[in-house]
């Protein structure tokens, strides 16, 4: 995918991989396929991404989904131009796995009760998306009975909290291959029963949903998370003896969640119009991005090293300046 930047516009607004990449016209993107291979060579199966808001957690799990993600069309296009493809290992897995993606951005509810309602609905649209397996004659009346359950919502606390269990087994059993499990804000449904005085309840429940789903899985190939807050993904797995084999903080891999200090749009490794570089830089629009990475609170991940920044909030002042360039 050629893409020559003299006046792209940065990607404000994108949260998903190929609709950026393939996005008329085109826009500004910097290469962190580089993750892909890092994930796929870390010796942990299950990873966390924890960052603060708006560090690309998201776009970055749109990417590897679509790197790994079985599928009849061929998304290599996508990647084509990008570094993971020259990586002859990462390319051995591409779209060789079938793969749940799941966000619990939206639960974000006053009670547990509602926030029960709400991981059903939840469950019900993963359910809903890979249905398909219930045409397989190798599941049993049994397991397709329970799958029928939480495709119409139903099921009680106990079958809830192992959703994602039993539908990384099915995928498993119908595709003859191991499972990559994607989840986005892990930890949004526990904070929101911090702010609203049920989060015992949320970590009660959480603490279950994600030990059924990522610990001693034999169906699943990777388990990837992000979120913000770590001490919450230390309440969820507090035992560390348990734990400490499986989870990985990923700070070996902060260039790929955010953006080089030293340069804040994130652009390296782009060919961009000479004008534009200069005032990138140098003067007052490398003046105004030094000023807003340090005013805006969590901009910077400073225990990381090198320093990463978050950003989506310089791109409202990076196009800006290009449109005068």
């Amino acid at each position: 995918m050629d893409t020559q930047p003299l006046h792209l516009k940065p990607p404000i607004g994108f949260s998903d991989f190929r609709e950026l990449r393939q996005a008329e016209p085109k826009r500004l993107y910097v290469d962190k396929s580089r993750l892909i291979s890092e994930v796929l060579r870390d010796d942990a199966k299950v990873l966390l991404f924890p960052r603060p808001r708006r560090f690309g957690k998201t776009l970055n799990l749109s990417m590897l989904r679509y790197f790994l993600e079985k599928n009849e069309q061929d998304f290599s296009e996508l990647f084509s131009d990008l570094e993971v493809w020259r990586d002859s290992l990462a390319r051995d897995h591409f779209q060789q796995y079938p793969t749940v993606f799941v966000t619990f951005k939206d639960i974000k509810e006053r009670s547990f009760e509602q926030t029960f309602e709400g991981m059903r609905e939840v469950i019900r649209q993963i359910y809903h998306e890979h249905r398909h397996i219930l045409n397989s004659p190798l599941l049993t009346d049994e397991q397709k009975a329970r799958y029928q359950l939480l495709l119409h919502s139903g099921g009680s606390e106990i079958i809830v909290r192992r959703a994602l269990l039993d539908l990384t087994e099915y995928l498993s059993i119908v595709h003859n291959q191991q499972v990559v499990l994607l989840i986005d804000e892990y930890d949004t449904p526990i904070q929101q029963g911090f702010l609203k005085g049920f989060y015992d309840e949320a970590v009660d429940f959480f603490r279950n949903f994600y030990a059924a789903a990522l610990k001693d899985n034999v169906y699943l190939f990777r388990g990837i998370l992000s979120g913000i807050c770590e001490l919450l993904a230390k309440a969820c797995f507090p035992a560390s003896t348990i734990w400490s084999f499986a989870l990985s903080w990923t700070r070996s891999m902060p260039p790929a969640l955010g953006s080089l200090r030293k340069k804040p749009c994130g652009l390296q490794g782009q060919r961009i119009n000479p004008g534009f570089e200069k005032r990138l830089n140098t003067g007052t629009m490398a003046t105004s991005l030094a000023v807003k990475s340090y005013i805006i609170p969590g901009r910077f991940c400073g225990i990381s090293k090198p320093a990463v920044s978050n950003p989506i909030g310089s791109q409202p002042a990076l196009m800006s300046c290009c449109m005068n360039c």
